[in-house]
């Protein structure tokens, strides 16, 4: 038991520490994806996100801080998006991080969609994905005006992908009994 306790507390220490490093790395452009400059919500209004985001939707989110919804692409479309995926991940786009304990393994990169930030070559190159991205990202204006949040998106969006091997543990940031809330 002591030997158990004394390893989880590494693990959150290590964590912490490499939350920290790729905090003042991102601050000071180093590193994308923790603090990028964000925009609102209202500038990535998507007419497509308001079939996802209904009102009986946001009233559960509201009530449970989760909702499920199925079926929102079309299988065509994901199909696409994987192969998308599949080939940043051959370009080595997509890397694993040696000191990611929630996600061991698991291959990931920070891709600009936000006009003006680099956003034409991901949407040249993975335009399926460009097409997912942008949907989801016009939620937050939709959970922004019913639920009156005031909220940021930042202009990169982590693309993952989990191979043989990887796993996915919960994060040690999103619990504030975890491991705090930075």
């Amino acid at each position: 038991p002591a030997d158990v306790a004394r390893r989880g507390s590494l693990v959150a220490l290590r964590y912490r520490a490499n939350k920290q490093l790729q905090l003042r790395l991102s601050v000071v452009g180093l590193s994308p994806g923790i603090c990028d400059p964000c925009v609102l919500p209202g500038s990535l209004r998507d007419s497509s996100a308001a079939a996802l985001m209904t009102d009986e939707r946001c009233r559960e989110f509201a009530a449970k801080r989760l909702v499920v919804i199925d079926d929102v692409f079309p299988c065509a479309l994901m199909g696409t998006a994987r192969a998308e995926l599949r080939g940043l991940r051959r370009q080595k786009l997509l890397k694993p991080d040696p000191n990611d304990v929630c996600n061991p393994a698991q291959e990931s990169g920070y891709f600009p969609f936000v006009e003006g930030s680099g956003a034409l070559e991901m949407r040249d190159s993975c335009p399926a994905t460009w097409a997912v991205v942008q949907r989801i990202c016009g939620i937050p204006a939709i959970l922004e005006d019913a639920l009156g949040l005031r909220l940021a998106v930042p202009r990169c969006a982590m693309l993952a992908c989990y191979p043989p091997g990887a796993s996915y543990k919960m994060h040690l940031d999103s619990y504030a009994v975890q491991g705090g809330n930075e």
